[in-house]
């Protein structure tokens, strides 16, 4: 798509959103003359100003919502001051519909002109477009320079073997200048502290859990490893995953590999991996992930075998959670929780929302020696499925290897599970020191019922908030002052903006395609009602035209169904759509457009696929058998879609 089609396009969508937020202006003059300013930047300045210039305005605008307090921003597109003193040119007329004449948020402030104007800001924020090479090499660097900020390990994470014997040395206060002196931390112009007796309750509260998962050398039947969806660092396509061409030394005392790895006792194993058994280990890829226009996300692909067992510490924390006083702070596979607690948060002012920058890439092994000190095992199944290298591929520009003090780069599956975990026992911490209270069982279960946490988005008290960040600061991590938010009644959390418990999360543009082909046809549709489930009802419909090719092969469904269609609140119809009784299957269809995903299995010769069978037994079905079609690799799924029928009743029921 070319650059003069693609402004061509936003611009229509951009005058799209515009229209559907006329009605939230008091002043039709003020909404004309932000529409035309809006679409004369993007015509001039080109994409910038919709992916980065706009979203740059919307944080501002949301620490404003959260302080309560309206400040001019010294920033593109805000037009500098406008007639009125002490607001923004841009928007001025919604702006004054929530700030007084002070600058203060008003009592009676617009949920309508709040909603319409972070629709408007954000809306194009997750557009999938290239980013410059430029920007792939700063985040790169930045990657670097993380790093070398880490904070370096204790128990000897590099070597092949843990020096245990000196975990119970290992104490949170170890970075303090001495055991009487505090560390000063700088966030939002307040200066906080870390004592002693925090870092003594916080060592004692993360004692007491990893002590409750019990001995992770004893797995139970429901603990067992498997394999993601995602690549790995050593394989090529087409590769078996079960083919393990690297077991090192390190992994091979914690995980044998005749257990975990092979199923036939070295009968039939190729030569190649005979020949790399046990000798060093693969490191990890860096991979840049699309992200947005500013910038990609950085991830790791782990080394297949290390990716193998790390699913396996996934699934033991999982499993062995419920047995903690943090069982009812973090709930892994949902994020419901946290939207539902953002929402109440933004009406009663009492909860804080918290979010990190760099999560994954500031947990070091420093930390996370101390927060599992008291687990041996765990510590061991960790340090044996780490990877302690990372190759740079993508970019040469700069490093080519890096050993990692962090723990591990986001990719690992690992990762995920242990930063939750680790932040919940900072807020519960918090909670403990902001009260007074003792590390006692019933205070461990009574503050953990006040938290929620998943990855790096955290809910706590509000009168727990200053010692969350000492904490978070003290270990090392960063908190994202742009998406933390404390005061007033703007909160978000896992994809939930909320404002006095009104939902003003916008709508997002996600493919820049002026026409949507066969493999996007669903995710265009799921945009397009998005768009008008937010009322964005023009906006919707602008997107619905560049489907013209299948537009008249969606059947319209109810704004609650999961069928593939065009939502609407009057429930389904499919008039325009061709019918036909089916006389076999006796039941009246109707002919709509039908998005298909095949993935094909390269299968593999040998004893991979015996190894599949033995130690994936999830996948078998009722009887203990595994269907033919999963037995072997997965390729990529594919994606299409073709005119099919369809029976009628289920766009009818409830």
């Amino acid at each position: 798509m070319s650059s003069n089609s693609l402004v061509s396009f936003l611009q229509g969508r951009l005058a799209d959103v515009f229209d559907d937020i006329s009605w939230s202006y008091s002043h039709r003059r003020e909404w004309a003359r932000d529409k035309q300013r809006l679409i004369h930047e993007l015509e001039y300045h080109g994409t910038y100003v919709v992916t980065m210039a706009l979203p740059a305005l919307g944080k501002h605008f949301d620490r404003c919502l959260s302080r309560g307090l309206y400040s001019l921003p010294n920033l593109p597109l805000s037009g500098g001051r406008g007639k009125r003193n002490g607001f923004q040119a841009l928007c001025q007329d919604l702006l004054l519909q929530i700030f007084d004449e002070e600058q203060r948020l008003r009592v009676d402030a617009s949920v309508e002109a709040i909603a319409a104007m972070r629709q408007l800001y954000y809306c194009f924020k997750k557009l999938k477009l290239q980013c410059p090479q430029r920007a792939v090499n700063e985040e790169v660097h930045s990657f670097l320079v993380v790093e070398n900020e880490t904070r370096g390990h204790t128990l000897g994470w590099d070597y092949d073997e843990l020096d245990i014997s000196r975990s119970r040395d290992v104490h949170f206060r170890d970075a303090l200048p001495c055991r009487d002196d505090q560390l000063h931390f700088q966030f939002d112009d307040v200066t906080n502290t870390v004592s002693t007796a925090a870092a003594e309750l916080l060592q004692h509260v993360a004692d007491r859990f990893a002590a409750q998962l019990g001995d992770l050398h004893k797995e139970e039947a429901s603990e067992l490893p498997r394999h993601g969806p995602g690549v790995v660092a050593n394989l090529r396509k087409g590769q078996s995953k079960y083919s393990f061409p690297m077991w090192s030394h390190k992994l091979d005392a914690i995980f044998p590999h005749d257990l975990y790895a092979r199923t036939d006792f070295g009968v039939g194993q190729d030569h190649e991996a005979t020949q790399l058994w046990g000798r060093g280990e693969s490191p990890s890829r860096l991979i840049a992930v699309p992200k947005t226009q500013k910038g990609p996300r950085l991830i790791a692909a782990e080394p297949v075998e290390h990716q193998w067992v790390q699913q396996l510490i996934w699934n033991q924390l999982e499993n062995r959670l419920s047995q903690t006083f943090l069982r009812s702070s973090i709930h892994f596979r949902s994020q419901t929780v946290s939207r539902e607690w953002a929402m109440k948060g933004s009406k009663t002012g009492l909860l804080a929302t918290i979010d990190l920058s760099a999560a994954s890439d500031r947990l070091s092994c420093w930390a996370v020696e101390r927060f599992f000190r008291a687990n041996l095992t765990l510590l061991e199944r960790l340090h044996a499925s780490r990877t302690r290298w990372i190759a740079n591929r993508v970019t040469n520009h700069s490093w080519a290897y890096l050993k990692l003090k962090k723990f591990a780069p986001m990719g690992s599956a690992a990762t995920f599970p242990l930063q939750t975990i680790c932040y919940a026992i900072v807020g519960v911490s918090a909670i403990l020191l902001s009260r007074g209270l003792r590390v006692t069982n019933q205070n461990l279960r009574m503050a953990s019922a006040e938290i929620c946490v998943f990855g790096d988005d955290i809910i706590v008290p509000k009168d727990a908030c200053e010692y969350v960040v000492q904490l978070l600061s003290y270990l090392g991590l960063k908190v994202n002052s742009d998406k933390t938010h404390m005061e007033g009644n703007f909160r978000e959390s896992c994809g939930m903006d909320a404002f006095r418990g009104y939902d003003v999360t916008p709508a997002y543009f996600q493919s820049p395609a002026a026409t949507a082909d066969v493999g996007s046809l669903a995710s265009h549709v799921e945009v397009s009602n998005n768009f008008f489930m937010k009322g964005m009802w023009r906006t919707a419909d602008g997107l619905l035209s560049s489907l013209s090719n299948f537009r008249h092969l969606l059947p319209v469904v109810d704004a609650k169904s999961t069928q593939l269609g065009v939502k609407s609140f009057c429930g389904a119809e499919l008039r325009h759509l061709k019918r036909r009784y089916n006389h076999d299957l006796q039941q009246d269809e109707v002919r709509v457009v039908k998005p298909t995903t095949k993935q094909a299995a390269i299968f593999t010769p040998g004893s991979y696929l015996l190894a599949q069978y033995l130690l994936a037994p999830g996948r078998r079905d009722f009887l203990g058998n595994v269907p033919k079609r999963v037995l072997g690799t997965l390729d990529r799924p594919v994606v299409n879609a073709r005119p099919g029928w369809s029976p009628t009743q289920i766009y009818f029921e409830s």
